[in-house]
């Protein structure tokens, strides 16, 4: 099972209705899963939650969410609930170079809450960037990519500092559980004893984990260990089997089976690639 989702660079997309018009019931409705570039996320109507890597935030109308490449990410709502939203996906290289640092801003914080008094300016510029996707008139995308700047400066700008979502009990114990997660990676993490050291339950723990995020335990904590293994296999020269046993695999043969399930590529194709690039230089 992949967790990728394609995704068009430079994407406006208004979705209207009712949650049983956005997802579909039961296995059909749309997974946790990731892309390859980053999204902001606009809630024009109703209220969401929003599950991304290890932290949970609940929208309202106004509030935006910023999503990060790569990240698992997935949207839950009340069932008849109704929602409009705006979502913008952009790549790193449709940002110039001074722009680095509005994004590590939203990296830093993704929650971003505006006052009553701003809030005009951001929908004013997302209707803008709506209408220029919408026609497609020549020279668009560059547009787009000069709003997108735009709309980044505009957050560190007029976004309301140190705001926090609110967490239900179960979403508090969860986002426990995924930062516990995501700091031993690299050590045993069984169902069961996990569960145990935030004494709950076995079957208790599977539901509250499944329902907030997506996921059953044990793929989201492969892929956490595939997430790391990505920035080994990018960045260092170890071979794929101290690769695998420093991101928590004990098998070499059963992590490359996972990473390119995820992946779509084995981690050798993958390390290899990003080696061959470092050599040319």
């Amino acid at each position: 099972m992949s967790f990728y989702a394609e995704q068009k660079d430079g994407l406006v997309e208004r979705v209207k209705g009712k949650k049983t018009d956005i997802f579909a019931k039961d296995d059909k409705r749309i997974k946790t899963h990731y892309h390859r570039g980053h999204e902001l996320y606009f809630l024009i109507k109703g209220n969401t939650k929003y599950f991304i890597g290890d932290e949970i935030y609940y929208l309202k109308e106004g509030d935006m969410v910023f999503v990060p490449k790569g990240v698992l990410h997935i949207t839950c709502n009340d069932e008849g609930t109704y929602i409009s939203r705006i979502l913008i996906t952009f790549t790193d290289d449709m940002l110039d170079e001074h722009m680095k640092p509005y994004l590590a801003e939203l990296y830093e914080n993704k929650f971003i809450c505006f006052s009553d008094e701003n809030l005009p300016r951001i929908e004013e510029l997302l209707r803008k960037m709506e209408m220029e996707y919408g026609k497609k008139l020549p020279d668009y995308e560059y547009i787009i990519k000069m709003y997108i700047q735009e709309l980044l400066i505009f957050i560190s700008r007029y976004r309301i500092p140190e705001v926090k979502t609110q967490l239900s009990e179960a979403q508090k114990l969860i986002k426990k559980v995924t930062n516990y997660i995501n700091d031993n990676f690299d050590k045993p993490l069984r169902e069961e004893e996990t569960a145990e050291v935030f004494a709950v339950s076995k079957s208790h723990f599977c539901r509250k984990f499944k329902s907030v995020t997506g996921l059953r335990y044990n793929e989201y904590v492969n892929n956490v260990r595939i997430t790391n293994s990505e920035k080994l296999l990018r960045e260092t020269q170890l071979s794929i089997t101290e690769v695998a046993l420093r991101c928590g695999f004990n098998d070499s043969n059963y992590f490359a089976s996972v990473f390119k399930r995820l992946k779509g590529i084995t981690p050798y194709k993958y390390a290899k690639k990003y080696r061959d690039n470092k050599k040319k230089y």
